[in-house]
């Protein structure tokens, strides 16, 4: 039998924060429009769901100290 598959940093930011979705709507267009590979797209948008289901809010509209703070939560993690 199939074992039924965990979703995904991004399908997880995608159902539980608030305009995760509409981000990755406007990233998806300039990453086409810019010819930008989809493995790079597929990077940046697993970062930030992991950013957004961390913080629990879509990057776009996180302070920029919200975001420091981040940054040195997973650095701390990093160095554990």
């Amino acid at each position: 039998m199939f074992k039924k598959k965990s979703p995904t940093l991004v399908e997880q930011a995608y159902a539980q924060v608030d305009g995760f979705s509409h981000l990755q709507t406007k990233l998806t267009q300039s990453f086409s429009i810019n010819g930008k590979a989809a493995s790079t797209l597929n990077n940046y948008l697993r970062c930030l769901a992991h950013l957004a289901l961390n913080q629990n809010r879509s990057p776009e509209k996180l302070s920029v100290e919200a975001i420091e703070g981040y940054l040195y939560f997973c650095q701390k993690l990093k160095t554990q």
